[in-house]
C-alpha cells in the first residue's frame, strides 16, 4: 500500500516495522503527541522561525511577525537597558500609538536611518554610557543622530527640555527648574506662578507654599 503525504493512519491496526517506517515519513499525524528529544524540538523550532514558517506574513499579525524577527536578533542584548532605550526612541518617533508620540514623531522628530539597526546605535553611543544616564538630544528640535545625542543625567536632561525657560534674578541667570530647586518649591508651582498666574519673580520665589515660608 502506498502512503501519501498527509495520509491519516489507522492507529488500531498492527503494522510491520517496515510499514511503520514508511508511515513516519509520509504521515506527520501518526507521531502527533509523541515525545521528541530536545535536539529534535530545537531543529523544529529553528525550521519554523521567521520566513521559514509557511504561515509567516499570512496568519501572523504584524506584532507577532515583529516578535519573531526580534527573536532572531544575534547581538544578544535584547534584555539590556541600552536596547530598551533604543527601542523606546523608535517607539516615540515612529509609533503613532505611543503615549508620547505627539512630543516626538508628532512634531517631526525622526531617528536617523543608520540607527534603525540597534547594532549601529550601540556602536555610535556605547562610549560614555552609564546606567544612571539617559539619552538626550542637544538640540531639542533636532533628530536622533550621533551628532545630536549625548548621555546626560536626568537633571541635565530636565534643564535641556524645550519647555524649560531661563530666569534672571539679581544678576544670576538660571533655568526655572534650578531656581525652584534652590528655593525648595516644585518646578510645577513656580511654572504656574510665573507663566499662568503672571506673578512677579519675587512673588513666585518668596510666597509660602502651603504654610511654608521661603527665605533668601
Amino acid at each position: 500500500m502506498a502512503f501519501q503525504k498527509g495520509h491519516i493512519v489507522n492507529l488500531g491496526r498492527k503494522h510491520s516495522e517496515n510499514a511503520k517506517n514508511k508511515m513516519s515519513k509520509s504521515s506527520p499525524k501518526f507521531w502527533l503527541g509523541k515525545k521528541q528529544s530536545e535536539e529534535t524540538k530545537e531543529k523544529i523550532s529553528k525550521a519554523l522561525m521567521g520566513k521559514n514558517n509557511p504561515f509567516y506574513g499570512k496568519t501572523h499579525t504584524k506584532k507577532v511577525r515583529d516578535n519573531i524577527s526580534l527573536a532572531q536578533t544575534t547581538h544578544g542584548m535584547t534584555n539590556t537597558r541600552m536596547f530598551k532605550i533604543w527601542d523606546g526612541m523608535l517607539q516615540r518617533c515612529n509609533n503613532k500609538n505611543a503615549p508620547n508620540y505627539y512630543l516626538y514623531g508628532g512634531r517631526g522628530i525622526k531617528v536617523c536611518s543608520r540607527w534603525s539597526k540597534f547594532e549601529h546605535f550601540y556602536e555610535d553611543m556605547k562610549k560614555g554610557y552609564l546606567d544612571n544616564l539617559t539619552l538626550d538630544r542637544v538640540n531639542n528640535d533636532g533628530n536622533y543622530s550621533v551628532d545630536n545625542c549625548r548621555w546626560a543625567t536626568r537633571k541635565e536632561q530636565a534643564n535641556n527640555k524645550r519647555n524649560n525657560r531661563f530666569i534672571e534674578y539679581k544678576g544670576i541667570r538660571d533655568t526655572a527648574a534650578n531656581w525652584a530647586r534652590f528655593f525648595g518649591i516644585s518646578s510645577g508651582v513656580l511654572w504656574n506662578r510665573l507663566y499662568f498666574l503672571k506673578w512677579s519673580i519675587e512673588e513666585a520665589f518668596f510666597t509660602p507654599v502651603r504654610g511654608r515660608r521661603v527665605q533668601f
